[in-house]
């Protein structure tokens, strides 16, 4: 399996295996601060398995941020950024924001 390093690769890589949906494109590098990414409607069970799947891909093990019987908050750190991943199964939402150093 592929390893990524770099937000970059992750955008690619999520664009176009992950999540099937518009996603906000960025030209030259990634802006800097915190920005969303995608966010949609989504099953608990499969934004977790997204989260799986990420941490696969990126070789990476997410750092906890919150987790409770409905919500997990995950960050992959990269090298020229973070990946915070949220699942919320109350409302069946799923957020990806990437905050660039």
């Amino acid at each position: 399996m592929e390893k990524l390093r770099s937000l970059r690769e992750f955008i690619n890589y999520f664009s176009c295996n992950v999540i099937l949906a518009s996603l906000v494109f960025f030209s030259g590098s990634v802006a800097s601060g915190k920005t969303l990414l995608n966010k949609e409607t989504m099953n608990f069970k499969t934004c977790t398995d997204v989260i799986e799947t990420s941490a696969m891909k990126l070789s990476s093990k997410p750092i906890l941020l919150e987790e409770a019987e409905d919500i997990k908050i995950v960050e992959f750190k990269l090298e020229d950024g973070s990946l915070i991943i949220s699942c919320r199964g109350k409302i069946n939402e799923f957020t990806v924001h990437v905050i660039s150093k």
